[in-house]
């Protein structure tokens, strides 16, 4: 080939070949161009979902089954490419059940194919076994019933926030429901708080809840003051001895025998401290023991330096608070308390009826005017052996007192009645619950005059039917 030729041949081969180098510049350019360009906030195609946690295994517990139900509802539709047959759904449910559950499931699982093929028949079937109310209580009765009592109103206001969203109830019947159930502390200080909703309600007593319990913890710990500890331990009445025991000196003084006791006793007090020599060795004979007018018993006593009274086996009624033996046991009056031959009296002067007091009588009745003296009427009579007992029905419980709301002059009235009263000698002050109505009834000159119902007492009194003389009419 010519020379010539070929040279030609060989430019043009560069020229294409620049040709192609300028195509690929370019191809070159227009991609970095278009990756440069193009915008940050495009979205994504396809989004990924997220990474859920596995719901934990079911056992077959009815507080748990609404919570595990409904996190597999939610597991299954973030993840729809995976879960989309009812198949699979089924059998992914069944992988989380287990204990009493997953004996049960096992056993529907070949009896019934649609539980295999329906993923809202299974979950309908676990309901029906295993959601129950708790303690097989409705949850408007449970709502009903909800009460805070210790525990903090935080986690009281959980409970009950889990109730109402399954009760349907409206906000009003829920807002007396919470409150109801609210410590009674904690309602007397949430009175004057006039929140405009239920949830702002809940958050008030919530608040005030920490505020108290704060308090109550910074002013229970104090940095100088020792540390108070608070326990319940059963308290012991200490009201005599064991046995009967009479002072060693009075032995001695009035010379009454004595005989050595074997084996001897050893007689501690309460604290297991030893009394005296801390043993009893010897003991008087029966001697004639009397308490009162009409106490008499036959009893021995054990030598000791260190008396109490005998009060245990007779279960003498004690005032404590005036010091006077009030009421003998029902074995003494049975058994210990006679009438004795000669009993003391008291005597009073009785004073001459005045000139006054005779005027005022007509002349038949004049003689008998002791009968008409005030001053006797507002006396109390003597006890006698011929009084009659009031005995009360068995098994029935004695009327309790009641609080009235009184007016002023009501009060009035009813004061200078108890001061009039105690001062005759007729009442006397007392603490026990066992009391009769009071009730005013109004006189005719615009006064009032006091009247005690005893209509409680007479239903539990026994009747005594007893045959009255007739009075012959003249």
């Amino acid at each position: 080939m010519d020379p010539a030729e070929l040279r030609e041949i060989i430019v043009q081969q560069g020229a294409i070949i620049r040709s192609y180098q300028d195509q690929v510049e370019a191809l070159h350019d227009q991609l970095c161009s278009a990756s440069t360009a193009a915008p940050r906030d495009t979205p994504l195609a396809r989004s990924e979902s997220p990474r859920l946690a596995m719901p934990e295994k079911f056992d077959g517990s009815a507080d748990r089954c609404r919570g595990f139900l409904r996190q597999c509802e939610v597991f299954f539709s973030h993840q729809p490419g995976m879960y989309h047959e009812e198949e699979t759904k089924c059998a992914f449910l069944l992988s989380l059940l287990s204990s009493k559950a997953l004996k049960w499931a096992s056993a529907v699982w070949d009896a019934d194919p649609q539980v295999r093929s329906s993923f809202s028949y299974f979950t309908g079937m676990i309901r029906e076994v295993f959601e129950h109310p708790a303690g097989g209580k409705d949850i408007s009765v449970q709502l009903m019933e909800l009460r805070q009592g210790s525990e903090a109103t935080a986690d009281y206001a959980i409970r009950f926030r889990t109730l109402a969203a399954q009760s349907g109830w409206n906000d009003v019947v829920l807002w007396a429901v919470f409150r109801a159930g609210l410590n009674p502390a904690l309602q007397t200080e949430l009175v004057c708080h006039m929140e405009a909703t239920l949830s702002q309600f809940v958050a008030t007593a919530i608040r005030l809840d920490n505020l108290r319990r704060q308090h109550r913890a910074g002013t229970s710990a104090s940095a100088t003051a020792r540390p108070h500890m608070r326990m319940d331990y059963p308290a012991l009445i200490d009201s005599g001895e064991a046995v009967n025991l009479i002072d060693r000196a009075l032995v001695e003084e009035l010379g009454i025998p004595t005989s050595s006791c074997v084996p001897s006793l050893r007689i501690a007090a309460i604290d297991s401290q030893p009394i005296g020599e801390g043993y009893l060795k010897c003991q008087n004979e029966l001697l004639g023991f009397q308490v009162g007018l009409f106490h008499h018993e036959q009893l021995a006593f054990y030598v000791t330096s260190s008396p109490a009274n005998p009060v245990r086996c007779h279960d003498p009624k004690i005032s404590w608070r005036t010091g006077e033996l009030a009421r003998w046991s029902p074995t003494c009056l049975r058994e210990c308390l006679r009438d004795p031959v000669s009993r003391p009296c008291r005597i009073s002067c009785i004073e001459e009826a005045t000139a006054v007091a005779h005027g005022h009588l007509p002349q038949p009745y004049a003689v008998f005017w002791r009968v008409f003296s005030e001053e006797r009427a507002a006396r109390l009579p003597a006890h006698q052996a011929w009084d009659c007992a009031i005995d009360l029905l068995p098994n029935t419980s004695l009327p309790k007192g009641r609080l009235y709301l009184l007016s002023l002059p009501e009060s009035k009235a009813l004061e200078d009645y108890i001061e009039g009263a105690l001062a005759a000698g007729h009442i006397r002050p007392s603490t026990s619950p066992v009391a009769a109505g009071f009730f005013f009834v109004g006189k005719k000159d615009g006064g009032l005059r006091p009247c005690i119902g005893y209509r409680g007492l007479n239903a539990i009194t026994v009747r005594y039917s007893y045959p009255l003389p007739l009075v012959p009419v003249f």
